[in-house]
Parts: C-alpha cells; sequence; structure tokens
C-alpha cells in the first residue's frame, strides 16, 4: 500500500531539513552588534577622544610656564666688559590667574569629554543599524535560498505529473518544455543567491572586522514584535545620541564663552632677581657715599667692603578697561554665544526631521504587518489548498497545465511577497530602534 504525500507535506519536509542546521547554529543579531561595536575603529576612536578631552582640560587649567632671564644694565661703551663695570641680573616672573581664568577654560574643556561620550553613543547605534541590516539582507537571501528549494519541489511534482499525462496521451509536450524551463530558471536562481549571499556576508565581516571566508549562520525566523503606539515612540527621540551631540555642542560653546570673558579679569605677574654690581659701578659707588653722608664716619668705615649682590622684587596687575584691550575677548565671546544659539536651532530641526521620518516608518511598519497578517493568515493556505486540489484534477484530466502552473506562480510570488513584508516590518522596526532607541 502506498501512501500519498501532499506538495504541502513536501515543501515542510524540506523547509525542516533545510533549517535544522541554520537554527541549530545561528548566530543571534546581539552578539553580532556586540562583536562589531566592540571592535570597530570608530568605537575606539570615540574613546580616544574622551581621554583627549581630559588630557587638554588638563592643559588648559596649569598656568603659564616661568620665565627665566638673564640681564646685563648700564654697560660703559668706553669698558663693554660685562663682568668689569655693568650690573649683572638674574630674573624669574610668573604669571597668576588671580580669577580663576584657567579653571573656566579647563571647565570648557572638560565639556569636550560629554561631547565625545555622545559621539561614542553616535558610533554605536550607528553600528547597531548598520549590523542589523546587514542581517536582514542575509536573511531575506536565506528565505530566497528556501524558497528556491520549495519552488524545486513543486517542480519537480508537476514534471512528474506532466510527464505521467503526456504518456497516457492527455499532454502535449510544450507542457514539459515549460516545467523544464522552470526548472532551468531555478537552478540559475539558486546560483545568483549563493553569489548575492557572498557578497552580503562579506559585507557584514567588513563591518565586524573579520575575514572575508568566515560564514554567519542566520535564524530562520525573525523575532516578530509588534510596533509601539507613535506617541511612546517619540518621546524616545530627545535621547537621541546626536541630539545630545547638539546639547553638549551648544554647552562647550556657551563655556567657551564664559572663559573667554574671564580674560578681561586682572592677571598678576611677579617678578624677582638677584644683581651683582661689581667695584667701580655707578650704583655701588652711590650707594658708599649715601652710606657715609647718612651714616657717619663710623658707618662709612663698616661699609668699606659693602656687598656686592642686591634682590630685585617687583609685580604688575594687567586691568584691560580699555576698550582696545576689551574689544577681542568680548567679540570671541560673543561669537560663541551665536554658536550656542546655532547649534540649539540646528538641533531643533533635527529633532522635526527625526520625527517626520519616524512618522513615516512607524506607518510603514504598521502597513508591513497588516499585509503579512493576511498572506500568512489567509491568502497562502487558500493558495496552498488551490494548488493541491488543481493537481489533483489535472492528473485525473479536468484541469489544464496551464491553470497548474499559474497556481504554482501565485503560490511562490505570495510567499516572496510574505518575506519581503516580514523584510519591511523589520526594517521598520530597526528604523524606530535607530530614531527613537525602542528595544529589538
Amino acid at each position: 500500500m502506498m501512501v500519498s504525500i501532499t506538495i504541502a507535506q513536501r515543501i515542510a519536509l524540506v523547509f525542516i531539513v533545510a533549517c535544522i542546521a541554520t537554527t541549530a547554529s545561528a548566530q543571534p543579531l546581539d552578539s553580532l552588534i556586540a562583536l562589531a561595536q566592540r571592535a570597530h575603529p570608530s568605537v575606539d576612536a570615540a574613546r580616544i577622544a574622551i581621554e583627549r578631552s581630559d588630557a587638554r582640560a588638563r592643559a588648559a587649567e596649569a598656568w603659564e610656564p616661568p620665565r627665566v632671564g638673564f640681564e646685563i644694565a648700564d654697560l660703559p661703551l668706553s669698558d663693554p666688559n660685562p663682568f668689569g663695570r655693568g650690573e649683572s641680573m638674574v630674573m624669574a616672573e610668573q604669571m597668576i590667574p588671580l580669577f580663576g581664568q584657567n579653571r573656566r577654560m579647563a571647565a570648557a574643556e572638560r565639556l569636550s569629554a560629554a561631547f565625545a561620550e555622545t559621539e561614542l553613543a553616535v558610533a554605536q547605534r550607528d553600528l547597531a543599524a548598520r549590523v542589523e541590516r546587514e542581517y536582514l539582507s542575509l536573511w531575506l537571501l536565506d528565505r530566497r535560498y528556501a524558497l528556491n528549494a520549495e519552488s524545486r519541489v513543486l517542480v519537480d511534482a508537476m514534471f512528474k505529473a506532466a510527464e505521467v499525462q503526456y504518456t497516457v496521451g492527455r499532454a502535449v509536450q510544450s507542457d514539459l518544455f515549460r516545467v523544464t524551463l522552470e526548472i532551468e530558471r531555478l537552478g540559475n536562481q539558486r546560483r545568483e543567491i549563493i553569489e548575492e549571499l557572498a557578497e552580503a556576508r562579506g559585507r557584514m565581516n567588513a563591518i565586524i572586522g573579520r575575514h572575508d571566508s568566515i560564514s554567519i549562520a542566520i535564524a530562520d525566523t525573525l523575532a516578530f514584535v509588534a510596533v509601539m503606539s507613535f506617541d511612546s515612540l517619540s518621546a524616545g527621540i530627545d535621547a537621541h545620541p546626536a541630539l545630545r551631540q547638539m546639547d553638549a555642542m551648544a554647552a562647550m560653546s556657551l563655556a567657551e564663552a564664559d572663559a573667554k570673558l574671564s580674560m578681561l579679569d586682572p592677571m598678576l605677574m611677579i617678578r624677582g632677581g638677584i644683581s651683582f654690581a661689581p667695584e667701580g659701578h655707578p650704583v655701588r659707588e652711590g650707594s658708599d657715599m649715601l652710606a657715609a653722608l647718612f651714616a657717619g664716619e663710623h658707618a662709612s668705615e663698616a661699609m668699606e667692603d659693602p656687598m656686592r649682590w642686591g634682590i630685585t622684587v617687583g609685580a604688575m596687575l594687567s586691568i584691560p578697561i580699555a576698550p582696545w584691550s576689551r574689544g577681542g575677548p568680548e567679540a570671541v565671546a560673543q561669537v560663541s554665544r551665536l554658536e550656542a544659539q546655532e547649534q540649539m536651532l540646528k538641533r531643533e530641526v533635527m529633532k522635526r526631521d527625526m520625527s517626520a521620518m519616524l512618522r513615516r516608518v512607524w506607518s510603514q511598519g504598521r502597513r508591513a504587518q497588516l499585509r503579512l497578517e493576511f498572506h500568512r493568515r489567509t491568502q497562502i493556505p487558500l493558495l496552498e489548498t488551490t494548488l493541491q486540489t488543481l493537481k489533483g484534477e489535472y492528473e485525473n484530466g479536468r484541469s489544464t497545465f496551464t491553470s497548474l502552473i499559474d497556481a504554482y506562480l501565485m503560490l511562490v510570488m505570495a510567499r516572496m511577497d510574505a518575506y519581503m513584508q516580514e523584510m519591511e516590518h523589520a526594517m521598520a522596526r530597526a528604523m524606530i530602534v535607530e530614531i527613537a532607541g525602542a528595544q529589538r
């Protein structure tokens, strides 16, 4: 007793066998995203930018280095020997910011760390979106490959039915030619899909930073997540890294404006030195004369061999009150404040664009969800039943081969449409995650 196997059973058997190995070793999307984010140069560059901002802040907070110099003064032209008549002096000076000018500049530089952190978040989110797009491309190619195998099962069954009908004289040879042409088309399509899979795998490995030939196993089914309400999604736009990046840029500009204005505060310059006046120098001789005049003979005798060394101490305070000294810092501060306003306006433009894009992909995902449910629940089951019925009627001589092949083509197209709608729903979901930061 022979057991009859329907077309649907054959397709299910081929599908299960083709997917067992893939399902067993499928690599989750989250693991691929984590792998890309861990090894991609853009992420490393953003982390370096964070470290660089800390180094720049330390550099801005440091005082100017002290200056040391040597000076020879009052050197007579008749005796230009610097160690004979001239007064020698070793000096040191230091500029001291009295009102924390350097601290304000350092605070502005430290805000660049927040900007670099948003750059890191932007790079990670962009990588996640790129990996997910390539993952979905691989998934669709895998589904096309499986659909090609399912179609080959259907065509083989139709070829056997046409061959039997041709043997008993109830079919024409052109029916066999049509089926043979479809078999060849499926074979060529299979080879094309293999090439496309190699290309998509290479793109994914390039993003991750692996060798081109490393295989990537994709799950045969996508996790179907219903699209959330638009209001709940739009609330997450403000947390987008690109918007936070513009907030950080505006904060940096305002801090720079404050730091530039602080340059108008007074700064103290202190200066000190040790001088040496050789014997016969006017300064030394004048000192001896004054000592003898005001201190008397006893003091003059005590000053017969006075010290040749002296100490010089001085201080200067910069007070930029003149218009020509204030104009520069004030203008630079105004530029920074205007840049902050410009960044906030650009942020609002970007937010509106994101909101419009979110509305588009949200509606796209909803439509794809409705079409996918129609394909899965209604169209594909009806077409499978229709094809099975027409095959039996054709074998009994109650239907034409044209009706059978048309039903086959409609079923293949419906399955491909279902995969495309599932892909569209997943792509819309990926865009929603990229814009609003929803969970995958």
